[in-house]
């Protein structure tokens, strides 16, 4: 998460560039650019949750657009994995669990800024054990493909994500610079 509005936009603006020159230039595959732009897009949104924070119908929106961009991204990385027959079985494990989620949980579509100045989203789950979960369609997909850089990245952002979250109760900036660095890889 960014600190502000405009290091969010900022943030989307730069990352979006970076991302189609790389689809354009880097003869980037269409899989992993969907998966990276659906990241990417979460800044767009934090930039409107800034800018409405004080607006409660506003607020509830975004944050709704916020949880459905975090719900489609493991749907993006399983659209990663090259053969169709396990990609079909994954997405439909993570839509049961996402389906007993809805069912069993109630969702505050809220954000607020934590005590630390950053976003914080009232939606996502308390329970670390569902943030696995979801995480682990992430993890696994990088696994599937053969791309263990992005799954050695993934691990030590969660493992500083978590660190983070239980302490402040909010993912902070890595999540802007991360929507900047996972584009520059591209290039190395």
């Amino acid at each position: 998460m960014c600190w502000s509005a405009r290091g969010s936009l900022a943030t989307y603006l730069f990352a979006l560039i970076l991302g189609f020159s790389a689809l354009l230039y880097k003869n980037m595959p269409i899989p992993l650019f969907i998966f990276m732009m659906v990241f990417t897009h979460m800044q767009l949104v934090e930039y409107f949750l800034w800018k409405n924070m004080n607006n409660s119908q506003l607020n509830e929106f975004w944050s709704k657009m916020g949880a459905f961009l975090l719900f489609i991204e493991p749907l993006a990385a399983i659209y990663m994995i090259p053969y169709m027959k396990l990609k079909i079985i994954l997405a439909f494990i993570y839509l049961i669990g996402v389906l007993i989620y809805v069912i069993t949980h109630k969702t505050n579509y809220r954000t607020k800024i934590a005590p630390n100045g950053h976003l914080q989203w009232m939606f996502i789950p308390d329970n670390i054990v569902w943030i696995i979960i979801w995480m682990s369609f992430f993890f696994g997909s990088f696994l599937i493909i053969k791309r263990y850089d992005m799954f050695l990245a993934g691990l030590l952002i969660l493992l500083i994500s978590i660190y983070n979250y239980r302490n402040y109760n909010a993912w902070t900036t890595m999540w802007c610079w991360l929507a900047i660095a996972s584009w520059i890889t591209v290039y190395i």
